[in-house]
């Protein structure tokens, strides 16, 4: 586990319960987000707009959760010592590589439909 805090006789991972809750809703945001991209895009072909856009949503979502959790830090007083550790820095950083990854997809043209031949009527 990563440590959150400066002091070496705190345990590590997340300092309280609630903090534990809300870092592990934003890895299963991080998950989700990747698996859309990972999932949808098949053989050549980039991802679909939909799942871009879900992928989009849930690493907004992981940011948004760092900026809570640091929030929360600081209102409670213990920012100093919440944010010292490395726990913060990779629930950012997490956040901001899903958000990368999901917003390099947008420029990637989406899947073209199939042209069907016409068929030639004949001359008498």
């Amino acid at each position: 586990m990563v440590r959150w805090g400066i002091d070496p006789n705190l345990p590590s991972g997340p300092p309280t319960l609630t903090l534990e809750r809300w870092v592990v809703g934003a890895s299963l945001l991080a998950t989700v987000a990747s698996m859309c991209l990972v999932i949808s895009g098949r053989k050549r072909n980039p991802p679909s707009w939909r799942m871009r856009i879900i992928a989009a949503v849930c690493g907004l979502g992981v940011l948004a959760v760092a900026l809570y959790v640091r929030s929360l830090a600081l209102s409670s007083g213990y920012g100093v010592h919440w944010l010292g550790g490395s726990g913060w820095l990779w629930l950012v950083i997490g956040g901001a590589i899903t958000t990368g990854a999901t917003l390099g997809t947008m420029p990637l043209k989406g899947r073209r439909k199939p042209v069907k031949p016409r068929k030639r009527r004949r001359r008498k």
